[in-house]
């Protein structure tokens, strides 16, 4: 093969290249989802587990969260539970530990100290999520 042959091809492998990257940015950005929060104090499904957060406050280890969950007996249920503090991703402290059928309250503790701005608690359980905004920014 010429010289010139070799390169036209590598240009049209290029743009190629260039034009499924792009195709394929566009369906990302169109699957995004936004998720909507929930309010405080409403009752929220998430799959079969049924969520309700009272309440927040900021207390000296880290950011308290008071909620009542239930509707499924699962011994890591508040596993799902993550909260992002300034655009990070806080540890959990302390959680509720075993979920029961029948709704009960529980706190659980990000740690969060330092962080100033928004507080968002996420909830994830199969396919499906919930998020509360807790402080705003």
């Amino acid at each position: 093969m010429k010289t010139r042959t070799l390169l036209l091809m590598s240009v049209i492998c290029g743009l190629a290249i260039l034009l499924a990257g792009g195709v394929l940015l566009i369906q990302i950005v169109n699957r995004a989802e936004v998720l909507e929060p929930s309010p405080l104090g409403e009752t929220v499904r998430v799959g079969d587990m049924i969520i309700i957060v009272e309440s927040s406050r900021e207390i000296a280890n880290g950011h308290e969260v008071n909620l009542v969950i239930g509707g499924v007996v699962d011994p890591e249920g508040s596993a799902g539970f993550r909260m992002i503090a300034a655009a990070r991703p806080a540890p959990l402290l302390s959680d509720c530990g075993p979920i029961g059928i029948s709704p009960s309250s529980c706190t659980l503790v990000f740690a969060v100290t330092g962080s100033q701005g928004s507080r968002q608690l996420f909830y994830e359980r199969g396919d499906q999520s919930a998020r509360w905004v807790l402080v705003a920014p």
